[in-house]
C-alpha cells in the first residue's frame, strides 16, 4: 500500500511540477538558416574545438562542434578569455545568434553563457 502511495504522490507532483528539459538547436540548423535564428536566443551544446584566446588575443573568439558536424563561432569583444572555453571540453552554450557580415560573413552567438558538461 505504501507503495501504490508513493506512486499516485510522484504523478501528481509530476503533473503538477513537470522536468522542465533545456531545448537544444543543432548547430547544423542555425548555419543551414542563419537569418531564422537571427537575433534568436539559442541553446547548443558541443565540444570546444578552438578554445578562447587561440586565434585573437584582443577579443573571445572561440568554436563549438556539435554532433552534426557543424561548428559555431562564439564572439565577445568585452573578454579575451573564458576559462571553460578550453579545447575539448564538452559545453552548453546559451546565447543569441548574430550575422556578422563584415569582411568575412559569419554567424555567431554572442551575449553568451557557458556550462561545462565535461572536460
Amino acid at each position: 500500500m505504501l507503495f501504490l502511495r508513493f506512486s499516485i504522490v510522484t504523478m501528481i507532483c509530476l503533473v503538477l511540477f513537470p522536468v522542465m528539459s533545456v531545448a537544444q538547436t543543432p548547430i547544423a540548423d542555425i548555419q543551414a538558416n542563419p537569418s531564422l535564428y537571427e537575433g534568436q536566443e539559442v541553446t547548443i551544446e558541443g565540444v570546444v574545438t578552438v578554445g578562447a584566446g587561440v586565434t585573437n588575443d584582443q577579443r573571445l573568439n572561440a568554436f563549438v562542434q556539435d554532433a552534426s558536424g557543424r561548428g559555431i563561432m562564439l564572439y565577445n569583444s568585452s573578454i579575451i578569455y573564458e576559462t571553460e572555453l578550453v579545447r575539448g571540453n564538452a559545453v552548453r552554450v546559451v546565447g543569441t545568434v548574430t550575422e556578422y557580415s563584415g569582411g568575412c560573413p559569419t554567424t555567431e552567438i554572442t551575449d553568451f553563457t557557458v556550462e561545462v558538461l565535461s572536460s
